[in-house]
């Protein structure tokens, strides 16, 4: 439930859109059978896409940016991962202080 979180807020973006957007047109739909209600007709139009696609880009972009968080951490841990290992190494005497260096600088 809780693993690959990212993608499923993304996809959740999705639905919150066309589920706003079938909304909207609904109520477009109701306006329009009264002829009284034309201001709200052409407001409820514009209200209801725009808020939907607002809505969509922001929990989208949350989505994103979790996603984009969790390649940082990912990408952190193999990096420390690769200095342990050349500090162990060098501490065994397998690699000298240049090639360490060396090769520290390349991560």
């Amino acid at each position: 439930m809780f693993d690959n979180i990212a993608s499923k807020i993304k996809s959740a973006a999705k639905v919150v859109f066309w589920v706003g957007i079938a909304f909207s047109l609904i109520t477009v739909l109701i306006f329009m059978t009264e002829d009284s209600y034309s201001q709200l007709f052409i407001l409820s139009i514009f209200l209801g896409l725009f808020s939907s696609w607002v809505l969509a880009l922001l929990i989208y972009g949350f989505g994103h940016l979790i996603e984009n968080s969790d390649k940082m951490v990912f990408s952190n841990e193999k990096k420390e991962s690769k200095v342990d290992t050349l500090n162990k190494l060098k501490e065994k005497g397998l690699i000298n202080e240049d090639e360490y260096n060396s090769k520290i600088n390349q991560i």
